[in-house]
């Protein structure tokens, strides 16, 4: 497959984790543009990569077939006036990787008929280790959910969603996920450092023992199996497991992620 030009709007960690993830699987930098508003930003993608980065839409820039909307859904309305004209002049792919705001929100500001994927990558993208969720509009073909789907597979895992209020959920869970477990790691740490482990080794062993669970998760995915295999009945690890159910840290995962999942839902009425 030909490799499309693609403009992303907006130079924010999700960009630099999609941009890095494409560099690495070899797309071509001559055709990767960014805008963003921050000069030091636009300064990094030409740094690091020597990818066209601009403050403003340039005439070069809006030569992409691919445009991916990488701004906070608060922006979304101002960033659509911004490329209103192009998308029904050209009528471009758009990706859009804001949180909540809808293909029918989208469609409103740029354009009925306009080819439209919803994606929900997560930071980990930036070492190809991200997990995507995708949703295509109803104008999209084959080709353009190819093009799509090449673009995220370049940062990890992908999957497509049969319906569009999946992405709330898969938001919840990967989009956010891995702040959940940097701050279990961070909690887990400062604990050790208590208890009189050294900081580094503390923190080193934290990243480590989360990276070991999560390689032997990915090969055998039975999570209930792979506790009760480091679970002794009496035990140190059983205790602590009983404290955790004890004070029901269940719900509150449950309860975090449902205000998560809530979030991203309200989101989407910046731009209704």
């Amino acid at each position: 497959m030909a490799k499309a030009n693609i403009l992303f709007l907006g130079g924010g960690n999700m960009t630099r984790a999609i941009v890095a993830g494409l560099v690495q699987n070899q797309y071509p930098v001559e055709k990767i543009g960014v805008v963003d508003r921050n000069p030091e930003k636009c300064a990094h993608f030409q740094q690091a990569w020597g990818i066209r980065a601009e403050t403003t839409l340039t005439p070069a820039l809006t030569a992409a077939k691919i445009i991916v909307l990488a701004i906070k859904p608060q922006d979304a309305a101002p960033a659509c006036n911004l490329i209103q004209a192009h998308c029904q002049a050209h009528s471009p792919l758009i990706i859009s990787v804001m949180a909540g705001i809808t293909v029918q929100n989208l469609a409103a500001a740029l354009g009925q008929y306009l080819a439209i994927v919803r994606a929900m990558p997560n930071t980990p993208a930036a070492i190809q280790c991200g997990a995507t969720g995708l949703f295509a509009g109803p104008h999209c073909s084959d080709l353009d959910k190819n093009q799509a789907e090449t673009i995220l597979r370049a940062t990890g895992i992908v999957t497509w969603l049969e319906q569009e209020d999946q992405l709330a959920a898969i938001t919840a869970l990967s989009g956010s996920g891995p702040a959940y477990y940097f701050y279990f790691m961070e909690i887990m740490s400062e604990v050790a450092i208590k208890m009189g482990i050294p900081t580094d080794t503390a923190r080193l062993f934290a990243a480590q023992t989360a990276y070991g669970a999560a390689k032997l998760a990915l090969e055998a995915p039975d999570f209930a199996k792979l506790r009760a295999q480091v679970t002794s009945k009496g035990g140190s690890t059983a205790a602590a497991l009983a404290s955790m159910q004890e004070h029901h840290l269940d719900q509150l995962i449950e309860k975090a992620m449902e205000s998560c999942k809530n979030r991203a839902l309200e989101l989407a009425k910046g731009l209704a």
